[in-house]
C-alpha cells in the first residue's frame, strides 16, 4: 500500500512540477517579446518625434550626431 500512495503522490508532482515548468517558459517568453515590442515601439516614437521638431536640420551633422539625439532624448 506505501508503495501504491509514494507512486500516485510521485505522479501529482511530477504533473505540479511540469506545469510549474511549462508555466515559467511561456512567462519568460511573453516578458521579453514584450520589452522587445516596447523597446522598438519607443524607439519609433523617439525618433519621429526627434525628426519632426525638425532638430535633425539644425545640427551640425559633422560632429557626435548619435550623442546628441542621446541628449534629445533625455530632455
Amino acid at each position: 500500500m506505501k508503495n501504491k500512495e509514494f507512486w500516485h503522490f510521485n505522479m501529482h508532482f511530477v504533473f505540479i512540477a511540469s506545469f510549474m515548468l511549462l508555466l515559467s517558459i511561456y512567462r519568460y517568453y511573453f516578458t521579453n517579446l514584450l520589452t522587445l515590442r516596447w523597446r522598438i515601439w519607443l524607439t519609433k516614437l523617439n525618433l519621429n518625434l526627434w525628426i519632426s521638431s525638425k532638430t535633425v536640420y539644425k545640427l551640425d551633422l559633422n560632429n557626435n550626431t548619435d550623442k546628441r539625439i542621446t541628449e534629445d532624448i533625455d530632455r
